[in-house]
């Protein structure tokens, strides 16, 4: 092969590589700017569920929670901590 030949295949070389690179931070553009658009829909959608708010209960057992211990209640044998 003489130097012309490998200096055209070295040319057409960078080119390609160059066009690739190319399309490939564009496509990383891209990209960015889908997220960026994704998440400016996600704060606009969180945005309009912080005005409204549900009425929750501030428990599901209501008020009358007894205030008995389930241990003294189950168990048939007096137990004492050790400890105390």
């Amino acid at each position: 092969m003489s130097k012309q030949t490998i200096w055209i295949i070295v040319g057409i070389a960078v080119v390609v590589v160059g066009i690739g690179v190319f399309f490939y931070v564009r496509q990383g553009d891209q990209e960015l700017q889908r997220e960026e658009e994704n998440l400016r829909a996600l704060e606009a959608t969180l945005e309009e569920n912080e005005s409204t708010s549900l009425d929750l209960p501030a428990s599901s057992l209501g008020t009358g929670v007894p205030e008995l211990n389930p241990i003294q209640e189950a168990n048939p044998f007096q137990y004492k901590n050790p400890f105390e």
